[in-house]
């Protein structure tokens, strides 16, 4: 009798198990809003519950689907999960470096979040930023001053607009602080005359939640992406920018793991995400130590070439820094 409810649960266990993987990956392409509950987990995680799940079927009944719904998680989170495509690129660079022009124009960025609105001013000298977007809670005036004269001298130029501060090197023309977006704006102009459009972005968290039987759950993290994404298009104003001296550049604090459909209106503007193009080794950023999260990104326009993203440790923040370097591309090597 054991034998024949062992055969029957063989098939019918993977076949559950695969059922859950099924209506899990058709989420993850689709990425509905009233299904952000689920893709807001990174499918690595929901890949480790299949594959437990097979182990266990294997275990108790034996049968060879299990190990065949198995692959295809392990198949399908390959795929799916982002970490496993930067750490491949840092080693397959590592063999066939890329090349750089002798005279190419090389542009640094750096973007983190501090919880505790502690600033390491020699950590952050250390990242060599030409460009720093910082998320603070009430940052201080005199303080970004102060980092700003320690970065770049008389060279620096800063701008503090709600949660965000943005110091770069150069001149800013236009600063414009949009509190309904928690974003700030600034044109910058560097002394060679390149002109960059600046948002630092600093978005309510939408990050997975544990209580996924609660409805509450479900509409609360629904009516934030929505209202992220609305944010994310506001911020970007009307029209793209397509002339081929003057670049964009959002970053910040998005607090909403990459993929999501927040980052549509980006995208839709012909933008880039500077780690999922270039980044190198772990680029998640949160949560302290141990980050499994990636909140924090930089987004660039397709005149700004990514050469290599990687994140940095900081004092102060539970958050990991994000360092972009990237290539200037004018107007005669764009075309």
């Amino acid at each position: 009798m054991w034998h024949r409810i062992q055969k029957f649960l063989s098939a019918f266990v993977p076949a559950v198990i695969l059922l859950l993987y099924c209506g899990i990956l058709v989420c993850f392409l689709n990425r509905w809003d009233s299904m952000v509950a689920v893709t807001l987990i990174p499918f690595w995680a929901w890949a480790a519950v299949g594959v437990l799940l097979c182990l266990l079927s294997w275990i108790f009944f034996r049968g060879p689907s299990s190990i065949v719904v198995l692959c295809l998680w392990l198949a399908t989170s390959l795929f799916f999960s982002e970490e496993t495509h930067t750490l491949f690129r840092e080693l397959s660079e590592a063999i066939d470096p890329k090349t750089v022009p002798e005279n190419a124009e090389l542009l640094r960025i750096a973007s983190f979040q501090s919880t505790t609105g502690e600033l390491d001013f020699q950590r952050i000298s250390d990242l060599k930023p030409d460009i720093l977007l910082l998320q603070l809670s009430d940052p201080k005036e005199e303080t970004i001053r102060e980092l700003a004269d320690h970065l770049f001298g008389m060279d620096g130029a800063y701008f503090t607009g709600g949660d965000n501060a943005i110091i770069a090197r150069g001149e800013f023309l236009n600063i414009l602080e949009d509190p309904e977006n928690n974003c700030a704006h600034a044109r910058l102009r560097r002394k060679d005359g390149f002109l960059i459009d600046i948002t630092g972005i600093s978005l309510p968290a939408s990050i997975p939640s544990p209580y996924l039987w609660k409805k509450s759950t479900w509409d609360t993290l629904t009516e934030l992406r929505k209202t992220n994404r609305q944010r994310v298009r506001g911020c970007l104003g009307e029209n793209p920018i397509t002339r081929p001296n003057t670049a964009r550049l959002v970053a910040g604090g998005f607090n909403t793991p990459p993929g999501d459909d927040i980052f549509r209106p980006l995208e839709t503007n012909r933008m880039q995400d500077s780690f999922h193009v270039s980044g190198h080794g772990w680029g998640n950023t949160f949560k302290g130590e141990y980050p499994l999260l990636r909140l924090d990104q930089i987004w660039i326009s397709e005149n700004l070439i990514p050469l290599e993203t990687e994140t940095a440790s900081l004092p102060g923040s539970i958050h990991r820094a994000v360092v972009a370097e990237v290539m200037i591309a004018r107007e005669e090597e764009s075309r």
